[in-house]
């Protein structure tokens, strides 16, 4: 059974669970996160994140998008997202599950 992230009971609903800037070369795997459905966004990457990988995640309960990205890697060492599932009660509501905000360069690989 996955660790389950989630909010504190006195979390804004504009505050991510999980928010990642400038981390190069780092795995967040194996985790569940969900939202509650009271979190806009639940994992919010932003900066230069080369070989950055967010592997076998299932994120639900996110009122606009579980994952922001505002940021990418490089050609030989993408940001890399695979095997996330996107779920929820509010999911139809949403804007999109990933969104691949004001990257440059290359961003990311996704892979089933």
């Amino acid at each position: 059974r996955p660790v389950e992230w989630r909010p504190a009971a006195t979390a804004p609903g504009t505050a991510p669970i999980l928010r990642i800037v400038n981390v190069q070369h780092a795995t967040i795997r194996g985790f569940r996160m969900s939202g509650g459905d009271r979190l806009d966004t639940l994992i919010v990457v932003v900066g230069h994140c080369p070989g950055l990988r967010l592997a076998d995640l299932w994120l639900d309960g996110f009122r606009s998008m579980a994952l922001k990205v505002d940021g990418g890697g490089e050609p030989q060492a993408p940001l890399v997202i695979e095997r996330c599932r996107f779920a929820g009660r509010v999911f139809s509501k949403a804007e999109a599950a990933v969104e691949l905000g004001s990257a440059t360069g290359p961003v990311a690989r996704c892979i089933e």
